[in-house]
């Protein structure tokens, strides 16, 4: 991804610039999981217009929303994504320099769940939690993503050999929902 390592694992950076790289290395990463779950080939025009500013997708708030809703985020992790989206959020809009030791933010990184426990309010400590959190989200998405495209090529190179078998899938679902009469075959 990048020649060193994502910027935000960087010590000689401030922490409001650990936050904005982390969330936006999280931003892109959730764009790649939630374009391989879209059920037909999108094109890259469209893509653009989707996650790009203007697009349906282009917040991190809407990408996290809808990773959910795909099942891409569950759990400790959308709970985590959360908590990082608001840390960025009040690091990016705010006038003043914020560190994580400020209180609002420090309360924030002690609710992680993806990290070890909190047991510092010194601010490399919450920092290295925040991170810690951050690159544990980000390699289940990666991780998740490609068992997604491994499965997907899987199913479209043998789709003739899986039809039969996903039609009686479907049809057991259908009579046991009532949507298909019982002695149908």
């Amino acid at each position: 991804m990048m020649k060193d390592g994502a910027p935000f694992l960087c010590t000689d950076i401030s922490d409001a610039e650990a936050v904005l790289s982390a969330s936006h290395t999280l931003d892109v990463v959730l764009r790649i999981a939630i374009g391989t779950a879209f059920r037909v080939k999108v094109s890259s025009n469209e893509m653009r217009g989707i996650f790009e500013t203007g697009g349906s997708l282009a917040g991190l708030d809407s990408k996290v929303r809808i990773a959910s809703a795909f099942g891409i985020l569950q759990g400790d992790f959308r709970h985590d994504a959360d908590i990082i989206r608001a840390v960025r959020n009040m690091v990016a809009h705010s006038i003043v320099v914020r560190t994580f030791v400020d209180d609002d933010i420090y309360g924030k990184c002690a609710k992680l769940k993806c990290s070890a426990p909190l047991k510092s309010h010194d601010a490399l400590y919450v920092r290295n939690k925040f991170v810690a959190s951050c690159v544990r989200l980000i390699q289940f998405i990666l991780t998740s993503t490609s068992f997604t495209i491994v499965a997907n090529a899987l199913v479209d190179k043998n789709k003739d050999a899986l039809q039969p078998a996903a039609i009686m899938v479907a049809v057991a679902v259908l009579k046991e929902a009532g949507m298909m009469d019982q002695e149908a075959t």
